[in-house]
């Protein structure tokens, strides 16, 4: 079980190191971002691309508050 992606999106590199080391057929349970599990997340965690997109620089953000242009580049990330 994998709970740094509750915390922050993985970079691929990150993951990759994660195949590279585990047993072949180790199956991974990824934990999603804290943001779509809890509902916030502390501003810092969120993709650079989002963090741009804030119209100011909170220490947290909330979900029901971000924009859908925000979302959409924090979905980005995770699907890279």
């Amino acid at each position: 079980e994998m709970t740094v992606s509750n915390y922050s999106i993985p970079t691929p590199e990150q993951t990759q190191g994660w195949v590279d080391s585990a047993p072949k057929g180790f199956l991974f349970h990824i934990k999603l971002l804290g943001l779509f599990a809890f509902g916030q997340i502390e501003a810092v965690s969120l993709p650079p691309a989002a963090r741009a997109l804030l119209p100011e620089s909170p220490s947290q953000v909330q979900l029901a508050d971000l924009s859908s242009e925000v979302l959409d580049a924090v979905w980005g990330a995770w699907h890279r």
